[in-house]
């Protein structure tokens, strides 16, 4: 690892009911609305039934009005163009309880229920994308310890105990990756991961004791700088992203398979390409 400097290199790093209203406004939604509701809806195939991330707005109210009149293009299962409405689910939403629609294929063969998830919503958890992220970035940069966060948050400190633990164990994979298309995009950019060492000793106070936690922690804080700067270069490249609000987060868990085939199809035959029809 690097000295006092601030600057070291990510290489070193690879080691192995009712419920409460979110009243922050960073889990509200309300900064940098800059939405796209044409962009492609997400397919989630890895929970039953299968579920289509769409983005329909980027709060309970919005997602209110303009959920009645979404219907899928096609069956992510068979690509059956005929589905039918079927029934509604439940799920708390930033404020309230929100509906979530569910399809069934028309094809007997298939009969499919594809069910229809706002954006800002994550498959098989109970909290918003922007609780999740709040919760997380408010702990990593120091701001407040697990316990304070949970009680703010309403939610419980295990629950914000294993965002953060799951954010941990893949963030160094994650800058791995999102250093490889910075340098696609401008082979000049600086890479060198700044770290503030001032956090170092704040954990080191925690009595933080897992293996390479501290080091995950301090890559942790500095990774929202990051995906803006991925951003920026997407934007500039016309390529489409998610959502500003959805967070960094939220970012990378939409983009990171598309972002690795970027990284594939880029580096076959050493010739860059743009990223704008990814």
């Amino acid at each position: 690892m690097a000295g006092g400097g601030g600057e070291c290199r990510l290489s070193s790093y690879c080691r192995k009911a009712e419920r409460p209203v979110h009243t922050m406004a960073d889990a509200s939604g309300g900064k940098g609305l800059a939405a796209n509701p044409q962009r492609r809806p997400y397919v989630c195939t890895g929970h039953l039934p299968v579920q289509i991330i769409a983005h329909l707005g980027s709060n309970d109210n919005e997602y209110l009005l303009e959920v009645q009149a979404y219907r899928p293009e096609c069956c992510p299962a068979c690509g059956c163009t005929q589905l039918h409405s079927h029934d509604d689910y439940w799920r708390w939403g930033l404020a309230q309880r929100v509906p979530v629609r569910r399809f069934r294929c028309a094809r007997p063969r298939c009969r499919q229920i594809v069910s229809v998830l706002p954006s800002y919503l994550e498959p098989g958890q109970s909290y918003p994308l922007a609780v999740e992220e709040l919760a997380v970035v408010t702990y990593v940069t120091g701001q407040a310890t697990l316990t304070s966060v949970a009680a703010v948050l309403g939610v419980g400190t295990t629950t914000v105990f294993r965002w953060v633990d799951r954010a941990c164990a893949v963030v160094v994979a994650w800058l791995v990756l999102l250093q490889q298309v910075l340098l696609l995009l401008n082979p000049a950019v600086d890479v060198d991961v700044g770290l503030r060492h001032n956090l170092r000793r704040l954990w080191r106070t925690r009595r933080i004791r897992k293996p390479g936690k501290e080091e995950q922690l301090l890559l942790l804080d500095q990774w929202p700088l990051w995906v803006e700067r991925l951003r920026s270069y997407l934007s500039a490249f016309g390529a489409e992203a998610t959502p500003d609000w959805l967070g960094s987060l939220a970012f990378w868990r939409r983009q990171m398979e598309r972002l690795s085939l970027f990284v594939a199809s880029t580096t076959e035959g050493g010739k860059a390409c743009s990223p704008a029809g990814w």
